[in-house]
């Protein structure tokens, strides 16, 4: 290294060491030993902030905790409101074969009557439906009643799809550990 680039860095140094002399010099804090109530707040989480819907945040209700027993019935309701409430020209009342085995016997004979009466209209037509919200009605020992709100979208050959919402009122009776759907009417 050359004379003058060793002269250039030591007064860099020189400079770098005097800033940092002089904000510690200005900054008498980093000298002082903290107070007690610092030591407290160290380990304590900081206090929450309150949503306030002046500042753009939205107030969340309380997440709502539900026993296995509702939790079971809801699926059950939630899988069978999406299977009976969805349906295909391309498969042959598919939906309604595969719901028959959370149906009760009563329920399985009307699933039949609607098959075996159903007319096949020419070209395609479907339906599917998704839960957006499940809902117990009433609960009591060994049956309830469920409603499910569904977002639906209609297919039909040669025109645009179709959204729409609709309610589903199951009836659902305990048969053994598992839930039964005894009835299914639509809102």
């Amino acid at each position: 290294m050359s004379k003058r680039t060793l002269i250039i860095l030591i007064i860099f140094a020189l400079v770098v060491i005097g800033l940092s002399v002089a904000l510690l010099l200005v900054d008498r804090s980093f000298f002082n030993p903290p107070t007690e109530e610092a030591n407290q707040n160290v380990n304590q989480e900081p206090p929450a902030e309150q949503p306030d819907s002046g500042k753009g945040y939205e107030v969340i209700a309380p997440v709502v905790q539900f026993s296995p027993e509702e939790q079971d019935l809801m699926a059950v309701a939630r899988n069978f409101a999406e299977r009976f409430g969805s349906y295909s020209s391309d498969s042959n009342f598919n939906n309604l074969e595969e719901v028959k085995a959370v149906s009760t016997v009563k329920l399985i004979g009307e699933l039949q009557d609607i098959i075996d009466t159903a007319e096949v209209q020419p070209g395609f037509y479907g339906v599917s439906s998704w839960a957006m919200k499940v809902e117990i009605l009433e609960s009591a020992v060994g049956s309830a009643q469920v409603e499910v709100n569904l977002q639906r979208r209609e297919t039909k050959e040669g025109q645009a799809e179709f959204v729409y919402y609709q309610k589903l009122l199951l009836s659902l009776i305990r048969s053994g550990s598992a839930w039964l759907v005894d009835g299914a009417e639509w809102q």
